[in-house]
């Protein structure tokens, strides 16, 4: 699979549905979810969400947790260029200067928190819609 930016492999259904269960049978990380006021979801090291918390949720327009569950971000917020390469969303030619992205790749090759500004345009129930926020990526090993 072609990609401008980031790594286009997902994990397989089985080991994305391990990780799901992992993540929620983690009495701290559960409690985390519960308590951020914050945006706060949980990756895996495909950038796919395995566990995201009630205000995510509500940010993104989800009502059903599952429908998030093995999206990437860009996926999950509809950026306007997370499905224009087969890899998805850090993949087009547009995610090399996207915040989120940038943190979130950064973090994870070179295992330490990293941080920075996200301008993204989302197209939301057929309207164009421009968002700014900061991103945190923090790595976190969960059971090897």
């Amino acid at each position: 699979m072609d990609t401008y930016f980031a790594s286009p492999q997902r994990a397989d259904p089985q080991e994305l549905r391990r990780q799901i269960e992992t993540v929620h049978s983690s009495t701290i990380l559960n409690s985390l979810l519960k308590i951020v006021d914050g945006l706060l979801g949980v990756l895996n090291e495909h950038r796919q969400i395995i566990a995201l918390n009630k205000n995510l949720l509500s940010m993104l327009g989800i009502d059903d947790t599952k429908a998030a569950l093995g999206l990437r971000p860009g996926e999950a917020i509809e950026c306007i260029h997370a499905n224009e390469m087969p890899g998805g969303c850090g993949t087009s030619k547009f995610c090399s200067t996207c915040g989120a992205a940038i943190a979130i790749v950064t973090s994870l090759s070179h295992d330490h928190p990293v941080e920075k500004t996200c301008a993204i345009s989302i197209k939301k129930n057929e309207e164009n819609k421009d968002l700014y926020f900061r991103v945190r990526a923090q790595p976190l090993t969960i059971d090897g």
